[in-house]
């Protein structure tokens, strides 16, 4: 059953959360996320034509002026700082094309202002791999031979992490969850502001406009 958000949030869907929930955005109320890119008119917008539940969910598609290789488009979300021993990221999302699209990104960092925690996820669209930062800086093979996620379809992700520990405990695509992983994520000691974030992000693999869409966004404590 669903709670309510300590942040300030129109919820009218039910949140798929069994422990208490730090964020949620049903994608169906007011734009809630920062957003940057290469150039200047990429966009973020709610789009209601492609919807995975509610009314709508949001657009990412790269620069319309020159689009390159390499372009992209991210979206954040600040958050209150929050030291749960383990927490839960989960959401949706659907890519149009696969030619277009190089990989997309996503993950949960954590800044106390002189330490930065991130946990950082890739999906390599043609390598057909999620892949983590490791705590080396290297990305690495988390799940491989994922069986090529179809375009123009929901997929949902899950990542469980201990935030005590500092680890990637386990990582869900569709269903499908990994064994434990224990993994570390990425610290370094360039934090400046305290603050948790989380963060989407898309990357162009040819001189196109690559689309993607994201709904039902959801952090909460606990695992998954």
């Amino acid at each position: 059953m669903g709670r309510e958000g300590v942040q300030r949030a129109e919820i009218v869907a039910t949140v798929p959360a069994l422990g208490p929930v730090m964020f949620f955005d049903n994608c169906d109320g007011a734009l809630l996320w920062d957003k940057s890119g290469t150039g200047s008119d990429y966009g973020v917008t709610k789009d209601a034509s492609v919807v995975f539940m509610g009314d709508s969910s949001i657009k990412m598609v790269t620069r319309a002026t020159t689009p390159s290789i390499g372009d992209s488009v991210r979206v954040q979300k600040d958050l209150y700082t929050t030291k749960s021993p383990r927490c839960t990221l989960d959401f949706v999302f659907r890519f149009e094309v696969v030619a277009d699209c190089d990989t997309i990104m996503f993950g949960l960092v954590s800044d106390d202002s002189s330490i930065t925690e991130a946990f950082s996820f890739v999906y390599d669209v043609h390598a057909d791999e999620f892949q983590y930062y490791s705590a080396s800086g290297v990305w690495t093979a988390i799940i491989s031979s994922v069986g090529h996620l179809a375009p123009a379809t929901w997929h949902r992700v899950s990542v469980e992490i201990d935030m005590t520990l500092k680890q990637i405990m386990y990582f869900t695509y569709n269903g499908v969850r990994s064994d434990k992983l224990e993994l570390d994520g990425f610290e370094s000691a360039t934090g400046s502001v305290k603050k948790d974030y989380i963060f989407i992000q898309l990357i162009a693999k040819t001189d196109q406009e690559p689309v993607m869409y994201f709904d039902q966004v959801l952090l909460k404590e606990g695992g998954q």
